[in-house]
């Protein structure tokens, strides 16, 4: 198929945080399943980048893909000031009229105006943790939240999220118009053991000599990582047989001293023993660990959909986790869930793998199926 006359979807990396690998991974998923699709059907992809993202680009492997320099502003929320006062998308500049482009995603400012009958400007919220939480979040920035909201419901041609749970959310906070087209779509993780990585090596090289479980979550306090702390200590008053490997980015601009909090912890019950705090590192490292660990615990209170539980899932690996309504929407019958907050299940479900008295769960054996219909559906949101 002549490349020119392919549908054109410009990929937008710059609103997301240099932090937010979730978000960015999110994105690099989404392009990479294109390439399940039918030769006829791949559209072009432009992404659209800045320095936030760029050492991340290296992972998409799609073939019809052009890189564009974006440089997005020092100060998003002057940004929003400038296009809400001049009605006029500040963020986005010209790059739809430039790159003649059918489609846009994710849309996560406010957009402002009416959209470009010839491209689709679609939407994309990951979450409302904010309605939930809001003492995570300081007063301005739940104002802003919520306004992002509201535009995104009056100003796109269709708005996503990224499960049944988050959808339920939005129809319960907000008043959406029976004309804006809501798309549920499931992100899946194209993910697979590196074959040319030695797995001694790299558990060598981060002292990982024990069974162990893994943690893969940045630092935030809503990823309720004090469970894991707390049913270590519980498990340490019994054996030392076991880790409990943390991987993810030690930082949470939401809570002053989160993470100093978490290792005083540590330190003042004697628990770096059994603990490794990894912070970010290499994604074939983390991928490699995840997928000879005795299983992933995943104890967050919030998801809107959790990459660690789909990264999980695609590497066949069994699954501890919290047992939140969009983590039995993502897993079924296939995880070990515990509630957020009992401490005395999440040691159990431990102490069971480690003594092998546990019968394993049957895993997801579908992931091309799923990465095809994750594919269409997204191409779908743009007919």
């Amino acid at each position: 198929m002549d490349s020119s006359n392919r549908k054109c979807i410009g990929i937008l990396f710059t609103y997301f945080a240099a932090d937010w690998l979730g978000g960015h991974y999110y994105l690099i998923n989404i392009i990479n399943s294109l390439s399940s699709l039918p030769e006829g059907k791949q559209p072009n992809i432009i992404v659209f980048y800045d320095h936030k993202a760029e050492n991340l680009l290296h992972h998409i492997t799609y073939p019809y893909t052009t890189y564009v320099h974006h440089q997005t502003p020092t100060n998003n929320y002057l940004n929003y000031l400038r296009s809400w006062f001049t009605r006029k998308n500040h963020f986005l500049g010209t790059i739809i009229e430039k790159y003649q482009l059918n489609g846009i995603y994710p849309l996560m400012d406010f957009p402002l105006g009416k959209p470009s009958p010839e491209c689709k400007v679609i939407s994309w919220f990951p979450d409302f943790q904010h309605r939930f939480y809001p003492e995570y979040f300081s007063k301005f920035n739940i104002f802003f939240r919520e306004l992002r909201v509201r535009r995104m419901l009056t100003r796109t041609h269709a708005l996503v999220l990224s499960s049944q749970n988050a959808y339920d959310h939005l129809q319960r906070f907000y008043s959406v118009p029976k004309a804006l087209p809501v798309h549920i779509l499931r992100f899946v993780s194209q993910i697979e053991k590196p074959a040319e990585l030695d797995y001694d090596t790299i558990a060598a090289t981060y002292q990982v000599d024990k069974p162990y479980f893994i943690v893969s979550n940045q630092f935030y306090i809503h990823k309720n990582h004090w469970i894991v702390l707390k049913a270590i200590l519980e498990l340490k008053k019994e054996r030392d047989d076991f880790l409990v490997v943390f991987t993810g980015k030690e930082e949470d601009y939401k809570v002053t001293n989160f993470v100093a909090g978490l290792k005083d912890f540590v330190s003042e019950h004697h628990l770096s023993d059994y603990i490794r705090f990894l912070g970010v590192i290499p994604r074939d490292h983390q991928i490699l660990l995840m997928s000879h660990s005795l299983a992933v615990i995943q104890p967050s209170k919030f998801e809107g959909w959790s990459t660690v539980v789909e990264d999980a899932k695609s590497l066949q690996a069994q699954l501890i986790l919290s047992n939140i309504p969009v983590h039995q929407e993502q897993m079924e019958d296939k995880g070990f869930y515990f509630s957020p907050d009992n401490v005395e299940e999440l040691t159990g479900f431990m102490r069971k793998f480690l003594d092998c008295t546990i019968t394993p769960k049957p895993t997801f054996d579908n992931i091309e199926q799923r990465i095809s219909t994750f594919a269409h559906n997204f191409v779908k949101i743009f007919d």
